[in-house]
């Protein structure tokens, strides 16, 4: 089974966080988001590949390779310009002949492929999309569909008024390949407000597949901390063995700091006297925090310096950067 990944974005709404790091690389407590998405589709019978890339394409193709240190083979298909969503997965459209799935790749989620896909094949379905309910649509693509799951609209960040559904687009579906035929090539398109729309418009089947596991975009900065915090907590599955705390067998914590469950500390990072750590804190690896800091919900990247007596609290630290001053609801990417 193959899954196509859209990873060509610019990943502008991450900023400064993606000026050196591709949006679905931003890495997860410690590793790329995009190789553990990889992995976690790996262990749910995916055995092919196919990466579309963009916006810094060689550090995604140098970090995953050929796919074979992850269990599964990986096609590239770089776009020199963008395309939008429908222009990705038009240009990929060579490497499928069969039903394949598609994720956008900056979603972390912990969706049952193989039951989609069962919903898929049961329905006779041209096309699959995978919703999930929340309680407010009106920032997202909202989808209405009846009582055989079978798609009557979609509504692009409808008021309340205009719609009685709260499933959004997942961002995750199930093609088949005559579907490609109907994305125009060469062009940007946009799956969500011109593809589906018109497929809906020449009677195409297309299905929903009620998702009610854990979902997040990871495109903001907000989501991002929040994302780790949703892991450390244990509400994510899909990052296996890191619920709860972690701590570095090759990381150094002074007797005289206070780490404050739960925490992740990577490899090499170092914790000074005096110096609080959590709840909520991840320390990239050989990152360094200072006699008398503090760092609560909050992320240092690998190699960050934090200063003595400092806090840092519900912020980001890019890699490598410098904490001089308290960073409070910030990012930093001072060198």
């Amino acid at each position: 089974m193959k899954a196509l990944l859209l990873a060509g974005g610019l990943g502008t709404r991450l900023r400064p966080l993606t000026d050196n790091i591709p949006k679905p690389m931003v890495p997860i407590l410690g590793q790329p988001h995009l190789k553990r998405l990889i992995n976690y589709l790996a262990l749910s019978g995916i055995d092919e590949v196919v990466v579309t890339t963009g916006y810094r394409a060689k550090d995604i193709e140098l970090a995953l390779g050929d796919g074979s240190d992850l269990g599964v083979a990986i096609r590239y298909v770089n776009e020199n310009t963008p395309l939008g969503t429908g222009g990705a997965i038009k240009n990929a459209e060579k490497h499928f002949d069969g039903t394949f799935l598609i994720f956008n790749a900056d979603i972390l989620s912990e969706i049952d492929v193989q039951a989609m896909l069962k919903h898929h094949k049961q329905h006779n379905a041209a096309a699959t999309i995978a919703v999930k309910q929340v309680n407010n649509p009106s920032q997202y693509g909202v989808i209405e569909y009846d009582a055989d799951y079978r798609i009557r609209s979609f509504k692009e960040k409808p008021p309340p008024s205009e719609t009685s559904s709260n499933w959004i687009n997942a961002g995750v579906y199930a093609f088949e390949p005559a579907i490609l035929r109907e994305i125009p090539a060469g062009l940007t398109v946009s799956v969500e407000r011109e593809t589906f729309p018109a497929l809906l418009s020449q009677n195409h089947k297309l299905v929903a597949y009620r998702y009610e596991g854990y979902w997040l975009d990871i495109g903001t900065t907000d989501k991002y901390l929040l994302a780790h915090r949703d892991i450390l907590d244990g509400k994510c599955r899909t990052v296996a063995g890191h619920s709860g705390s972690y701590i570095s067998p090759t990381a150094t914590v002074s007797p005289e700091a206070t780490v404050v469950e739960p925490v992740y500390i990577g490899d090499k990072a170092i914790v000074d006297d005096k110096a609080v750590i959590g709840p909520h804190a991840v320390l990239g690896c050989s990152a360094y925090v200072g006699y008398g800091s503090m760092v609560i919900d909050s992320i240092l990247l690998d190699g960050v310096k934090v200063g003595q007596n400092l806090k840092v609290i519900n912020s980001v630290a890019v890699n490598n950067c410098r904490v001089y001053d308290n960073l409070i609801s910030d990012t930093c990417c001072e060198f």
